[in-house]
């Protein structure tokens, strides 16, 4: 996926950074789905390689364990941040944050589906809201 310099050095690489810490100091696994859609030209003259318009990621934070799908409950936590592909993307990753309903009306992709109706609705629907030190 390529990404401007501003995108990936400054926003996205701090929220990668988050998640790393969460999984190593927190005892944290992480589920990710990540990707860009869009098409603001090309990277070559061929045409192949497309620069996507926005890029976005969601992420399932589970504590260590075995039988993931069955601990998933009301509490997980659900974190899902979208990011114009730009040298302006203002500092700091929550200030991007949004839903999982959001992430899916962009790339027609059904996340998440694989849980319980009342979890999935739940989780599509609510921002991540956990106040980032």
């Amino acid at each position: 996926m390529p990404k401007f310099h501003h995108l990936n050095a400054g926003v996205w690489k701090a929220f990668e950074g988050y998640l790393q810490r969460q999984v190593r100091d927190e005892g944290m696994e992480a589920y990710i789905y990540a990707s860009c859609v869009g098409n603001q030209g090309t990277v070559n003259d061929e045409g192949k390689i497309r620069i996507p318009t926005r890029c976005w990621k969601i992420a399932v934070l589970l504590k260590e364990g075995s039988n993931d799908l069955r601990r998933i409950n009301a509490s997980t936590r659900v974190i899902e941040v979208e990011m114009p592909n730009n040298e302006t993307n203002p500092p700091g990753w929550p200030k991007h944050r949004v839903t999982v309903d959001r992430i899916e009306r962009l790339t027609r992709y059904d996340f998440l589906a694989i849980l319980p109706n009342r979890l999935e609705t739940q989780f599509e629907a609510k921002k991540d809201t956990i106040v980032i030190g």
